[in-house]
């Protein structure tokens, strides 16, 4: 779809997946599966959750093995189904804003208000980055007026932000005072940029700090396998009743049942795709910091968001749009047509997108230094 959709001679940087090949693992076992010739109806076997566990306890430092556990068809599918399940026409769902897009539209797609906590962006211009945080006042002040569930995406897209153990111990004392599911999308969990560190939800639960009781949370092999198109998702909470409550949902639905070729790629990633994984990492950290550098040389009146996880990054264009006198829309028009460089615009993030853009930072060096040069015709 990225390619696809980009038109002739035009380097796509939008839409969240990789330009790598995916791990040799899930290539050779997919073959594998298919040259058996037998493909059933299936339920997600044992071996799939161990291996899952095996690569949380190395590289997020928890354990899937304790709590309920479930595959879906995918981590939007678990999402959609979970708000089905724990809320009811007409309630209220937070959602950070700006963040990815079918946080918006899922929630109202299923009759559910929708309340918005916008992050606060930091006015700081130093080294041309900025950060954002958490406005708790606001965000209490939906879950007075009613709200049902939060939906927290952690690590953050498209701002790139790790929240801290005190940032989401906060969060979860306000989930608890006030009743309300807390939905994680740690679909990013992997992708951890130098030097900051992932706290997952199951560490905050093991030290009681979130609700076991109304808390589930959401992972997939895609962002960190480079396998969106395959369509696995997985839910696992520590208490038992989230997970089959979900999965009385998910059946309901008809969507109970997991492809099989999907759980043969997952299970392998999980199992064999390490090596592969630390060579992207290591890629994509490259590549933030040559972004990072260019922009200080060349790009002046942008800011980037300071990226602590994720390969994406936030870009604020606001000054050099008022410098041209454009808004959103003719600004993103230019940037395809004058630089030939396909970003996802800021303004499908919802509040608080306007006038940036998202970069993929998941592409080979070669491609990044093109775009660069490119970009340097709309953004220097």
């Amino acid at each position: 779809m990225k390619w696809h959709l980009s038109r002739e001679q035009e380097l796509p940087l939008w839409v969240a997946d990789m330009d790598f090949k995916v791990p040799p693992t899930v290539v050779s076992g997919l073959q594998k599966r298919v040259a058996g010739a037998f493909y059933p109806y299936t339920y997600a076997w044992p071996s799939i959750r161990e291996a899952f566990a095996s690569w949380c306890k190395t590289n997020q430092k928890w354990d899937p093995l304790q709590g309920d556990f479930l595959l879906a068809p995918g981590l939007l599918t678990a999402l959609m189904a979970a708000l089905q399940a724990y809320t009811a026409v007409g309630e209220g769902v937070i959602v950070q804003a700006p963040v990815y897009g079918p946080f918006f539209s899922i929630p109202k797609r299923l009759g559910r208000t929708l309340m918005v906590n916008q992050l606060l962006a930091s006015e700081t211009q130093a080294h041309g980055q900025f950060s954002y945080q958490i406005d708790f006042e606001d965000f209490e002040k939906h879950c007075r007026a009613g709200a049902k569930a939060f939906v927290l995406c952690s690590p953050h897209n498209p701002v790139g932000r790790v929240w801290t153990q005190s940032e989401l111990q906060t969060l979860g004392e306000l989930c608890r005072r006030y009743k309300l599911w807390l939905i994680v999308d740690e679909i990013h969990a992997d992708m951890i940029a130098e030097g900051q560190q992932f706290v997952a939800s199951a560490h905050m639960l093991a030290e009681g700090l979130f609700d076991a009781q109304r808390t589930l949370v959401l992972q997939a092999p895609s962002k960190t396998f480079n396998i969106p198109g395959i369509g696995c998702g997985l839910a696992w909470s520590l208490a038992m009743e989230p997970v089959r409550e979900l999965r009385a949902c998910l059946s309901d639905l008809s969507m109970g049942s997991i492809n099989i070729l999907a759980m043969n790629a997952c299970e392998n990633a999980y199992l064999n795709g390490q090596a592969w994984f630390d060579e992207v990492k290591q890629v994509v950290d490259q590549n933030a910091n040559m972004l990072s550098a260019h922009q200080l040389e060349a790009w002046p009146n942008l800011r980037i968001a300071h990226r602590e996880g994720s390969f994406l990054t936030w870009i604020d264009c606001k000054r050099q749009m008022e410098k041209v006198g454009m808004e959103d829309e003719q600004w993103n028009r230019h940037i395809r047509e004058k630089a030939k460089v396909f970003l996802s615009p800021g303004t499908y993030f919802g509040i608080g997108g306007e006038g940036h853009v998202r970069l993929n930072l998941g592409c080979t060096e070669a491609n990044l230094l093109q775009a660069l040069a490119r970009l340097d015709r709309v953004f220097s």
